[in-house]
């Protein structure tokens, strides 16, 4: 059993336990409060004398009885209360337990994900210091090498990236470019390194410009291909349509992947938040890539939606406003 889990447990017993407490007390106080004024009410009763009139003895026994009814109500509306402020807390609780437990599969994996390329280009380097190699097994080490090395700065910007735009001080040059170009250029790197595995298709209409940060929107452009190889299966295709009408420009990227349900489609753009659970995800990432692909369409005014099908892949647009 993990930390976690034993956590979550003891606040759900804890919870449990003040609700029940609340409950007893809050019927006591009420029962408690009747005797008492059923007490006073009696002793009014009591010092009456028996030649009073019958209009004024039922004034008291009316009197009782909406004292009685103004305790119960009082009693239940407290309890209502006290219901509400246990039910916020435990949403609250449980939230924050998520939260941590969403940071702390973050940190394993950024941990490997770290690990990983800087002990294969020390084992490439250690290679060619060790061994007498030709020069064209040198430079596939080398090439290698670079591979792990691109890949471990990508991560680390991509840290970098969430923190920035996540307190709002990430730069923000607003120009006006060529958004066509940047899209093909994104899409050409990503299938350099991936058209073994998968197939590249782009519907990309020319000279499409729009303002903003260029490099904050190749970070988007760029997360969003991440994201369609991690979730797609060998040899499946992945689709980038950049097009514009009168008001707004659409970038659409879609994959024929595992699909995302319904019930995580508004928690993906989360950060840390990763699809499925730690069970049975076979995916690596950080939880960081649709943060930064929401938080960046944020700072551009952009709108994102999302449509997926289990099974049949998912599609992000982004809808760009035109100036």
């Amino acid at each position: 059993m993990s930390f976690i889990t034993k956590i979550t447990k003891k606040q759900h017993w804890i919870f449990i336990f003040l609700l029940t407490y609340i409950t007893i007390f809050i019927i006591w106080w009420s029962f408690l409060l009747i005797d008492k004024n059923q007490r006073y009410f009696a002793l009014l009763e009591n010092a009456q004398t028996i030649v009073e009139s019958e209009k004024k003895g039922m004034s008291i026994v009316e009197e009782k009885k909406k004292q009685e009814l103004m305790i119960i109500a009082e009693g239940l509306t407290f309890l209502l209360i006290s219901w509400a402020i246990l039910f916020r807390l435990r949403k609250t609780l449980f939230k924050e337990v998520k939260l941590a437990n969403q940071q702390r599969n973050f940190l394993l994996s950024i941990t490997h994900e770290l690990k990983s390329p800087i002990a294969s280009a020390l084992l490439n380097t250690q290679t060619q210091i060790k061994r007498n190699l030709d020069s064209e097994k040198r430079q596939l080490l080398d090439t290698n090498t670079e591979k792990d090395l691109k890949r471990l700065g990508s991560l680390v910007d991509k840290i970098l990236l969430a923190a920035k735009v996540e307190d709002n001080s990430a730069s923000f040059f607003k120009e006006k470019f060529n958004l066509s170009q940047l899209v093909n250029e994104v899409f050409t790197d990503w299938e350099l390194q991936w058209n073994d595995k998968f197939k590249f298709n782009a519907d990309v209409s020319n000279d499409i410009f729009i303002s903003g940060d260029k490099s904050l929107i190749n970070s988007l452009i760029s997360n969003l291909l991440e994201n369609a190889i991690k979730y797609s299966n060998e040899g499946d295709s992945i689709l980038v349509k950049l097009f514009q009408n009168e008001t707004s420009v659409s970038l659409f990227v879609s994959d024929m992947g595992k699909g995302i349900p319904i019930a995580e489609q508004k928690q993906i753009f989360n950060k840390f938040y990763r699809i499925g659970n730690e069970e049975t995800r076979t995916t690596i990432g950080t939880g960081l890539g649709l943060f930064i692909v929401k938080q960046v369409a944020l700072m551009h005014q952009a709108e994102i939606e999302v449509e997926s099908e289990i099974g049949n892949g998912t599609i992000f647009k982004i809808f760009f406003r035109k100036e």
